[in-house]
């Protein structure tokens, strides 16, 4: 940590167990770093028990460095998941499907900006095997800001849709800065889009794409193999109304809650999707970014 320059630190500790930038929320051995006017807060911090404090040069920077030193460290499945609307419903359910199964890290509602993402990856612990973050934004280059810190093997763009067009201008604006995300996707990595989107065809990246299925409401059978390598290990059956009835033992869905699954399914179907394997290139380092809004 003191080898990132990232500001001013005080504290004697060699190691942290988490990262806050509320003074309310540090547990002992934490570290506390200042953001947004902190300053004020370190006094509380420490009283809370906070090991280290750092008020930083640059907030984002110091963030955006201490969430990619965590996932330098970490071999755990990262979905990335960003969408004008529908992000927040399904990292919630795909959490839930996913905990029974694996270690899972989720991002805490809200936290999908330059400050929260960051946050939720220094929650990766040695024994995580599965991250779900959110992604949002309110300008260009803030997805790909983001995802140079998760490096996720999944992508999901839940949707394109004219929310916080104040900012972006257009429909191909908004459909271009998510597709950020897909850009950042290491080789063999797995996008799931929204199907019958044109806006965001022009920006799925040529070149770095693989096999492509129209899926609804989830995906096709030849495409198990590639899905199984990130972190959907499932075969299906359709039931009469084309919802997924019976999952294979071997899935991470195969024991939850019918009504999470059906939710989740159900979701999809609403909004029929696609999933491409990629042959993309493997994303450079981080960078930090600037917030975060739809």
């Amino acid at each position: 940590m003191r080898a990132l320059s990232l500001g001013q630190l005080e504290g004697d500790a060699d190691a942290v167990t988490g990262v806050q930038v509320d003074s309310r929320r540090v547990r002992p051995g934490d570290l506390f770093v200042a953001v947004s006017g902190g300053e004020a807060f370190l006094g509380d911090a420490r009283a809370h028990g906070a090991a280290v404090t750092l008020v930083p040069e640059d907030a984002h920077a110091a963030l955006a460095a201490l969430g990619s030193a965590v996932r330098d460290r970490s071999d755990a499945r990262v979905v990335a998941i960003t969408g004008s609307v529908g992000k927040t419903s399904t990292k919630d359910i795909l959490a839930a499907l996913l905990r029974p199964h694996l270690r899972t890290v989720a991002a805490e509602d809200g936290f999908n900006n330059e400050i929260g993402l960051p946050l939720t990856i220094c929650r990766i612990e040695p024994e995580t095997e599965g991250v779900v973050t959110e992604m949002a934004m309110r300008a260009p280059g803030q997805i790909r800001d983001l995802a140079r810190i998760a490096r996720p093997h999944i992508g999901v763009i839940t949707s394109i849709a004219p929310v916080h067009l104040e900012r972006l201008g257009s429909l191909e604006n908004i459909a271009r800065a998510k597709a950020e995300l897909l850009e950042e996707l290491p080789t063999g990595a797995v996008a799931i889009l929204p199907d019958g989107v044109p806006e965001l065809e022009p920006f799925v990246p040529e070149g770095r794409k693989g096999p492509r299925e129209s899926v609804a409401p989830l995906v096709a059978p030849e495409l198990v193999g590639e899905v199984e390598k990130a972190v959907f290990p499932f075969q299906h059956e359709l039931d009469a109304d084309g919802v997924v009835d019976r999952m294979s033992s071997t899935s991470f869905v195969a024991s939850a809650p019918d009504l999470l699954r059906r939710a989740f399914f159900a979701n999809l179907r609403q909004h029929p999707c696609r999933i491409e394997v990629h042959a993309g290139h493997a994303p450079q380092g981080p960078v930090g970014g600037t917030g975060g809004v739809a």
